[in-house]
C-alpha cells in the first residue's frame, strides 16, 4: 500500500505541476486532481504537506470564485477534515507522552473550528444576516465578479453554467445546518472555545433567526446547550478525514469530452477555458 501511494503520489504531483499547460481540461478536472492530490499526500504520511496545499487552493477558490461557490465550500470542508484527523493524530502521540505533541494537537483543533465558524458566517451573510461584517469585499472583486460584470459566465465544457462555481446552486441553509453540528464538534474536542464565547453565541443567534423557522432545524440545539466533559473524547468520526474511494479526476463524459478538445490541438493556458473564451476555473 505504501509503494502505490507513493507512486499514485508522484503521478499526481506531475500531473498538478503541468497544470498549466492543459487548458482543455475541465475545470471539474483540475479541481478533482487537486483533491486527489491532497489525499494522496495525507494518506502517504505527509499531512503538512496535503493541508498546505489545501490551504492553498481553498485561498485561491475564495478569491477567484467568492466565498460561497460550491468548490470553494467544499474545499473548505476537507481542510477542516484533514485539521481535524491531524489534530486527533497529534492527540494519540500526546497519549502515549509526548508533551510537544498536546499544544500541537490543539492548534489543529482550533483551526477545524474557524473554518467551521468561517462558513457559519458566510451563510447568514448570504441571508441578508447581520454576521460581523463577514459579506466583505473578498467576494465583490473575485475573477467571477469581474467576469460577471462583463457579461461573462463560467461555463462548462458540457453546456451550461459550471455548477462547481455557480454560487446559487448551494442549499445554505443545509451547509448551515451541516457546519452547526461540524462546529460542536470541533469544540467539543478542543474542550473550549479559542474565542470569547460572546462571539459564537451572537452567531448562534444569528443563525437561529435566520434559519431557525425552517422545519430541517427543528428540536436542533445551539451553542447555549453545548457541552464538554473534562478528559472525555468525541467518538463520532464526523468532521475528520475518512479517506477516498474514487480517484477519477471525473465521470467518463467529462474525461471523453476533455480528450476531444486536447485531440483538436489547442494551447496551454493557466484557466480551463470554453471556446477560448470564457474562463472556467483559475488555480
Amino acid at each position: 500500500m505504501s509503494f502505490i501511494l507513493t507512486h499514485a503520489q508522484w503521478l499526481l504531483t506531475t500531473l498538478w505541476n503541468t497544470r498549466d499547460a492543459q487548458r482543455t481540461w475541465p475545470a471539474e478536472v483540475l479541481l478533482n486532481l487537486g483533491r486527489r492530490l491532497i489525499c494522496a499526500r495525507y494518506l502517504a504520511g505527509r499531512p503538512v504537506k496535503a493541508i498546505r496545499l489545501a490551504e492553498d487552493i481553498a485561498y485561491n477558490m475564495r478569491r477567484a470564485h467568492g466565498p460561497r461557490a460550491p468548490v470553494t465550500i467544499e474545499t473548505y470542508e476537507l481542510l477542516a477534515q484533514l485539521y481535524t484527523s491531524t489534530g486527533l493524530s497529534y492527540q494519540q502521540t500526546a497519549a502515549k507522552g509526548d508533551k510537544a505533541a498536546g499544544p500541537v494537537s490543539q492548534d489543529y483543533f482550533k483551526k477545524a473550528v474557524g473554518v467551521h465558524e468561517d462558513v457559519l458566517r458566510l451563510m447568514v451573510a448570504a441571508q441578508g444576516g447581520d454576521a460581523d461584517g463577514e459579506d466583505s469585499d473578498d467576494e465583490l472583486d473575485t475573477a467571477a465578479a469581474l467576469l460577471a460584470r462583463e457579461g461573462v459566465t463560467p461555463k462548462s465544457p458540457l453546456g451550461g453554467n459550471s455548477p462547481a462555481l455557480d454560487t446559487e446552486q448551494i442549499d445554505k441553509s443545509a451547509i448551515a445546518l451541516k457546519h452547526l453540528h461540524l462546529l460542536r464538534l470541533a469544540y467539543q474536542r478542543l474542550g473550549a472555545w479559542p474565542k470569547p464565547y460572546a462571539e459564537y453565541e451572537r452567531l448562534n443567534a444569528q443563525l437561529f433567526r435566520v434559519f431557525g423557522g425552517e422545519s430541517s432545524w427543528k428540536g436542533v440545539e445551539g451553542t447555549e446547550k453545548w457541552e464538554v466533559k473534562a478528559g472525555a473524547k468525541v467518538e463520532s468520526k464526523e468532521g475528520t478525514f475518512s479517506g477516498i474511494r474514487d480517484w477519477s479526476f471525473g465521470s467518463d463524459k467529462l474525461i471523453l469530452e476533455a480528450e476531444k478538445f486536447q485531440n483538436k490541438g489547442q494551447g496551454a493556458s493557466l484557466s480551463i477555458t470554453q471556446g477560448g473564451q470564457q474562463p472556467s476555473v483559475v488555480y
